[in-house]
């Protein structure tokens, strides 16, 4: 009985943690992620992969900015400077 309460109580701080950031938008060649405070370089990553994976770029910050509860960050492809 108490490992299943364990894992219930698990469960449920689970659920109530942030998924993380979320790609909201992608408009070549930009890609927008709405996330939480403390997710920023998470985001960055993300969108350093996109780039990346679809068109071979690096990512760069064009706007970050809160709305509501949230922030929204925009990050273009750029050809990486050498």
């Amino acid at each position: 009985m108490k490992i299943i309460s364990v894992v219930v109580l698990v469960l449920l701080i689970a659920g109530c943690a942030s998924p993380g950031p979320e790609r909201t938008n992608e408009q070549i060649p930009t890609v927008t992620y709405s996330y939480n405070t403390g997710e920023a370089e998470e985001v960055k990553q993300n969108a350093a992969k996109y780039c990346h994976d679809n068109y071979g770029r690096s990512a760069r910050i064009v706007q970050d900015v809160q709305s509501g509860d949230k922030r929204v960050m925009t990050l273009e492809c750029v050809v990486a400077q050498q």
